[in-house]
Parts: C-alpha cells; structure tokens; sequence
C-alpha cells in the first residue's frame, strides 16, 4: 500500500501509524518495524489532529475566531502533551500544526517553547519551527540554537527540517 511506498525512501520516517481498524494499525507498525528498526507510535483516535487541520484552516480563515481557542487548547492537550513513551510524533506533529496557524497559536506559545528541551530532536526542530512561524520576534533567539544542533545530528530529515526552517529565514 501507500506506506510500503513511502517506506521505500530511506529518508522517509514513519513515527506514527493512523488507522480506525486495529489489523491495519498491526500491519503498519510491523512493517515499519522491519523495514526501519523500530516501533512507531499508534494512533487510533484522528480527532485531535482532523481538529488540527481544521484549527489550521480556520486561523488562516479568521485568526481572532473564538473557536479557536477550544482547539488550540485540544491539540495541547492531546498532542503537545502526550508524554507516552514513544510519542514523539505527535508532539511533533502538534507543533507544526501550531506554527501552521502563525500568530494566532499566541496563546499557546509557551507550550511551544517547552518542547525546545525535548528529548527527540524532530519534536525541537517541531517546536523552533513553529515558534519561527507563531512570533519569530519574540522567540527566533531560542529557536536558532535548537536548529543550529539539529543540523549536526545524524538524522537526514531533522538535518533537511531545520536547513528549511533555518532557510526560510532569508538572507
């Protein structure tokens, strides 16, 4: 299927499998298993990052929307904080998410900026990332130190993340 594709690429992480059906989860964590050497993390629940995307479109759409708030706050909860061993993509994917809305994830900044200590690199690239995105004034000090030592690691994609994010910078 789709993930055998992608797994393909060895540049290709797989952090996280999705699925409602609890077979199809299985197979996608034993497949990433063997073709990776490690196990990603599982989610069966899509609410909190469906709520994500669509909190991403409506701060795009409307930055001061009250509804945003609730789901600012459900993405923190449910993805920023998710302390689970192994969880590391969905504070990841919660981060970008939150940088996705720019200035309007304000609020949810110092939630962020936690995450700069975090101890899986592709959650600090995450998290300077959209802390870049959100107020890149107020915390592009923190971020640029974060991104700098990423490019030293020996993952190839949190290299490539943080040259893009680092890129995006300008001149």
């Amino acid at each position: 299927g789709d993930l055998t594709a992608f797994l393909a690429f060895p540049e290709v992480d797989c952090p996280v499998v999705c699925d409602v059906d609890d077979a199809r989860i299985a197979a996608g964590v034993a497949l990433v298993a063997k073709l990776r050497n490690k196990r990603p993390d599982t989610v069966k629940d899509f609410r909190p990052v469906r709520c994500g995307a669509a909190m991403v479109a409506l701060s795009r759409i409307n930055p001061r929307a009250k509804e945003l708030e609730g789901a600012l706050g459900l993405v923190v909860r449910n993805l920023l904080e998710d302390e689970r061993r192994g969880s590391f993509g969905a504070r990841a994917t919660g981060a970008r998410l939150l940088g996705d809305c720019g200035a309007a994830a304000l609020p949810v900044m110092p939630a962020v900026a936690k995450l700069l200590k975090d101890p899986d690199g592709d959650v600090r690239v995450a998290a300077a990332e959209a802390l870049l995105k959100i107020a890149p004034e107020k915390h592009g000090e923190a971020a640029l130190p974060v991104l700098a030592e990423a490019l030293k690691g020996p993952e190839l994609l949190i290299r490539l993340r943080a040259a893009d994010a680092l890129g995006g910078l300008g001149p």
